[in-house]
């Protein structure tokens, strides 16, 4: 029989995991976590929760990371920084977004967003 496994050889495996397999794993268990708050939760709160989760496309999130990391360097160019230009109101309207489900749901359970973000392990919003 195999022993049952623990979160420190879950974490461990986890973090064996390539990038991709990684961030797989990572909404799979988001969205576990989700599924087991929902049957107790008000439709409301789970609708706030499922949009609090939803995370910004991958090739966006990916393109937006590469460019603000090339501008922060100083090797962006023109036109890598135009399009970094284009990215910043996508990504500050899905902080935006965010954010107010977030203060939403805290208002919903009489609690702060930061003892929300901290209750949900909510992890901050993109940089802009």
């Amino acid at each position: 029989m195999n022993a049952p496994l623990t979160v420190p050889d879950l974490l461990d495996s986890a973090a064996r995991l390539a990038y991709p397999e990684f961030e797989s794993f990572f909404k799979a268990m988001l969205d576990m976590r989700a599924r087991r708050l929902a049957p107790v939760l008000p439709a409301e709160e789970s609708i706030l929760l499922e949009k609090i989760y939803q995370k910004l496309p991958e090739n966006i999130l990916k393109r937006y990371e590469m460019l603000s990391e090339q501008r922060q360097n100083g090797s962006i160019s023109n036109e890598a920084y135009q399009e970094l230009l284009r990215l910043i109101p996508v990504v500050e309207q899905y902080n935006v977004e965010r954010l107010k489900c977030m203060v939403a749901l805290a208002e919903l359970r009489k609690i702060t967003v930061q003892e929300l973000m901290e209750e949900l392990s909510l992890i901050p919003l993109y940089s802009v």
